[in-house]
């Protein structure tokens, strides 16, 4: 949305959140002070309207009334802001966050990469990767213009070292010189002597070449000193060159004392005031020519091509990466439903069951689409909410529940008492719903059937028949009703109903008291059926306190989802307290299933002619 956005325009928000930004917002920012310990953290900055901002800190106004283009600054003066733009709706909030200098290298570092275009070549390629295209740009030139004026600078430091280094020697050297020549004058003039012959002057020549040379050697090896250590190659090689000359400069010593000590004198002398002087001058050249390098230096870097941004963003690749999520995501959902019945295992089948727990499954209730379909109907308000075997007598899973009421017949056949339990392990596991349309059933079979909702903390069957929770089994229970007064029918059969009554605050209590075994044998002696729809066991003692009351209790398991951990904990909780278990209910076994479908169930379908 925010790239649609026309230039220049601000898109409204949508489902109220005037807070983020929807597109067209622009801010700049070119101040952010901040304390040591904020920095890192977020703060907010809002637009107000009219150039006008405020900052916050975790909903905590840090400045109020800031203007744009002005320095804004926090009342205890800690935080300093300085906005030049901000084109934003009133409201928008913008989050500012100051990062510590460490964090900035590492994040800049991170998509900053230095490579060599060819190897041997000494041309470097940088390349900076980030969201903005403009700011990277900017940062990159920025990158290689530090880098060559950090070249430039090192060198000009190195010639202004060395020539703080020359000037420092200068008037020492200058006095030398001087010293020299004046020794040199008196000597000839004491002694009377203008020159020397042929050999002693070709004899100075090389031993005032060699001085110079070892003089200019030393120096040298001053300078480069001030950058290196003595091991340095450079500083090695130019103490076995000196060590030469100063071997060429014995070899001379020994021949000048062959000549005559007059001769001797003189030329020691004048050796020493034209080494002096030659130095004096080399070094005086050099100190010139250091100044002229550091008034015009140029360093060895130098930038080939400008930063660019490319036409197209490098990363993400779009088509590629929709490619790979979708492999990736379908992968990680066919692994994820293996893994998950890998370590959780499912009932799945009614064979699992009575293998597992050596008990019968006496109905096996599939999944019944239009009913689900219409029940949500009725949850979004487009509806009563259905009864199955009521509305929908034909469907594969009333023929199911037929089955169903067969079975409990011979269920009772040698039990004394005329109460049924349904119970499961968890919730969803379909036990209100199989108990009222087996209430169904058997009232059209004749049967004066009452369903009592018997889940004192979550029944629900009462806004399935659209009656009144009160009075109900709480309300007879602890005497606030009669049972009268507490039973509804239901339609025009010999169903009736019981519902919950005023959800108590202690159900375990109450469906311990006596008064729910005489409750219970009254409806015995006015019923041929009374099913008790109860508590999940595993989520309250209630369910197991009230199926101790009856003469059979079945256990409903919902298919795929119930695991036979949970069936064996609800077994293990209904016999802990001496309750028979009749057999097992398994609910809404998907139709389209293998085992559904090889297991030979059929859907019989009846046609009367009038």
């Amino acid at each position: 949305m925010a790239r649609r956005t026309p230039a220049g325009e601000l898109r409204s928000p949508l489902l109220g959140l005037g807070s983020f930004a929807w597109g067209g917002e622009r801010i700049e920012l070119t101040q952010l002070v901040v304390p040591h310990h904020l920095l890192g953290e977020s703060l907010t900055l809002r637009a107000e309207g009219d150039g006008a901002f405020s900052v916050f800190l975790e909903g905590r106004p840090l400045i109020r009334n800031g203007r744009v283009g002005e320095p804004a600054i926090a009342d205890n003066g800690e935080v300093r802001v300085f906005v030049r733009e901000l084109h934003a709706r009133p409201g928008t909030e913008f989050e500012l966050i100051r990062h510590s200098r460490m964090a900035a290298i590492r994040g800049l570092a991170s998509r900053f990469q230095v490579s060599e275009s060819a190897r041997g070549s000494g041309m470097l390629r940088l390349t900076l990767e980030g969201p903005d295209a403009q700011a990277n740009e900017q940062t990159l030139r920025s990158i290689h213009n530090a880098f060559v004026r950090q070249n430039v600078e090192r060198k000009s430091m190195e010639a202004e070292k060395r020539i703080e280094f020359l000037d420092e020697q200068l008037p020492e050297l200058r006095a030398s010189v001087d010293e020299a020549e004046g020794r040199f004058n008196r000597f000839r003039q004491d002694n009377e002597a203008f020159d020397l012959a042929a050999e002693g002057a070709n004899l100075l020549n090389q031993v005032v070449e060699v001085e110079q040379r070892l003089a200019e050697m030393d120096l040298e090896r001053s300078q480069l000193r001030m950058s290196y250590a003595s091991q340095h190659p450079n500083i090695i090689a130019l103490d076995e060159q000196m060590e030469r000359l100063r071997e060429r400069r014995r070899e001379f010593d020994s021949r000048i004392r062959e000549l005559p000590q007059s001769q001797q004198e003189l030329l020691r002398l004048r050796r020493e005031a034209e080494v002096n002087s030659a130095l004096y001058t080399a070094m005086l050249n050099n100190a010139q020519e250091l100044r002229v390098v550091r008034a015009g230096m140029v360093g060895n870097v130098r930038v080939v091509d400008e930063a660019i941004t490319g036409h197209r963003p490098v990363r993400p690749n779009r088509s590629l990466t929709l490619a790979v999520s979708v492999v990736l995501g379908g992968l990680l959902g066919v692994f994820t439903v293996f893994l998950r019945n890998m370590l959780r295992r499912v009932v799945v089948s009614p064979d699992e069951l009575e293998k597992a727990f050596d008990l019968s499954c006496y109905a096996v209730i599939p999944e019944s689409e239009t009913f689900h379909r219409q029940e949500r109907r009725a949850q979004k308000g487009k509806g009563a909410p259905p009864i199955l075997v009521r509305d929908m007598p034909e469907d594969l899973a009333s023929e199911s529940l037929r089955g169903l009421r067969t079975g409990l017949h011979f269920a009772l056949m040698n039990r004394n008492g005329r109460c049924v339990a349904l119970t499961s392990p968890n919730p969803s596991a379909g036990k209100s719903f199989l108990s009222l349309n087996l209430a169904y059933l058997l009232a059209e079979a004749g049967k004066r059937t009452i369903v009592v909702d018997a889940d004192l903390r979550r029944g629900h069957i009462h806004k399935t028949l659209d009656v009144t929770r009160a009075p109900g089994l709480s309300d007879v229970i602890a005497g606030k009703a009669s049972l009268d007064e507490a039973i509804r029918p239901v339609g025009d059969s010999k169903l009736h109903f019981l519902p919950t009554g005023e959800i108590p605050p202690n159900p375990s209590e109450l469906l311990m008291s006596e008064r729910l075994d005489e409750v219970l044998r009254s409806l015995e002696e006015s019923y041929d059926l009374v099913i008790l729809d109860t508590a999940p066991v595993l989520a309250a003692t209630d369910g197991v306190l009230v199926a101790a009351r009856a003469a059979a209790v079945f256990l409903a398991i919902r298919a795929g989802t119930t695991s036979l951990a949970e069936v064996r904990q609800a077994v293990r909780a209904i016999y802990r307290d001496s309750v028979p278990i009749s057999g097992f209910i398994l609910n809404r076994l998907q139709q389209g299933s293998a085992r559904y479908s090889n297991g030979g169930y059929y859907h019989y379908q009846y046609s009367y002619n009038a």
